[in-house]
């Protein structure tokens, strides 16, 4: 593991109370958009954003409580031990979801 991993599952460790056991790719790219966690209380996706400011992070984050409120099935939004939504982690946002079994549909027009 390397130090910044290590600095990762110490960071999430204080913000959501569970410790982490596995981290790895949901995708391809170089620096990857998606991770899944596995933890000591099941398996999560964590979501980090250089770029994105924190009131489009909310935005999305508005839309996944939306589609929960409608039971639609999208990923639920898990919120840290402070009932916040997104977290800091080296200059970056995060958000946590829950983890859905399956491929992700690459983006395009048909999808």
């Amino acid at each position: 593991m390397t130090e910044s991993s290590l600095d990762l599952n110490k960071r999430l460790s204080e913000v959501y109370g569970f410790d982490v056991t596995n981290i790895q790719n949901l995708d391809e790219k170089k620096i990857p958009r998606a991770l899944q966690v596995n933890t000591t209380k099941g398996v999560f996706v964590l979501r980090l954003f250089d770029s994105r400011s924190k009131e489009k992070l909310e935005s999305d984050i508005t839309v996944l409580k939306y589609l929960k409120r409608h039971i639609f099935p999208a990923s639920r939004v898990i919120q840290t031990n402070d009932n916040e939504e997104v977290f800091e982690f080296n200059n970056q946002l995060g958000i946590i979801t829950s983890f859905i079994e399956g491929k992700h549909p690459e983006l395009n027009a048909e999808t």
